[in-house]
């Protein structure tokens, strides 16, 4: 009787340790479940969060190309209006040097031809 009452406790003492066991493996295996699927989600995160980062930069150097390439029309354009202004100056300059050439030759031939007739 005492043997069999020993075996008794000895078993529901091994079925304790081992439903013990049994609960603690599962623990871990619900642990290593939670971290694989966390990191599975970090690493998905971070390639939405890397093409998203590309996505960006791309229209950044778009955008700075659009707006480089405006200043350098207008820029352009300020210096095409500079140089007309230039030489539409010089022109005048050369036509109002002309001029004065011309009257100055007209006067000389005009006094010349005065002088002549008297």
């Amino acid at each position: 009787e005492q043997i069999k009452s020993c075996i008794m406790v000895q078993s529901l003492i091994k079925g304790f340790i081992v439903r013990q066991d049994i609960y603690l493996f599962a623990q871990a295996a619900v642990t290593i479940q939670q971290h694989f699927r966390s990191y599975i989600k970090m690493k998905k995160c971070r390639s939405e969060f890397l093409h998203l980062r590309s996505q960006v930069v791309t229209l950044q150097s778009c955008m700075r190309g659009y707006l480089v390439r405006k200043e350098v029309r207008k820029q352009n354009a300020a210096a095409t209006k500079i140089q007309a202004v230039f030489r539409g100056f010089m022109t005048r300059s050369d036509l109002d040097l002309q001029h004065a050439s011309a009257l100055m030759i007209q006067a000389v031939y005009l006094g010349f031809s005065l002088m002549k007739y008297d």
